[in-house]
């Protein structure tokens, strides 16, 4: 057993607060860098679809007052 600076011996096992249960199996053959292209994705999806939609209602409230105009000065035109 190899000991540490001031003569304690090192273990590997501290006996404190650990992630690892010793219940559960260990998945080593995880590829997590699948799940985190398929979430970066879906936050850069989620940000365009955010950023859209104000753009879009917008441009939907720019084009109806611009009809709105248009029809006011279609009215006055023909009334003359």
């Amino acid at each position: 057993m190899a000991t540490g600076a001031k003569g304690r011996p090192n273990s590997q096992s501290s006996g404190g607060y650990s992630n690892y249960s010793a219940d559960a199996p260990v998945d080593v053959g995880n590829d997590s860098d699948s799940d985190t292209f398929a979430i970066i994705l879906i936050v850069v999806l989620l940000v365009v679809l955010l950023l859209l939609i104000p753009l879009i209602a917008w441009m939907y409230v720019d084009v109806r007052q611009m009809e709105l105009r248009v029809n006011k000065a279609l009215t006055r035109i023909e009334g003359k």
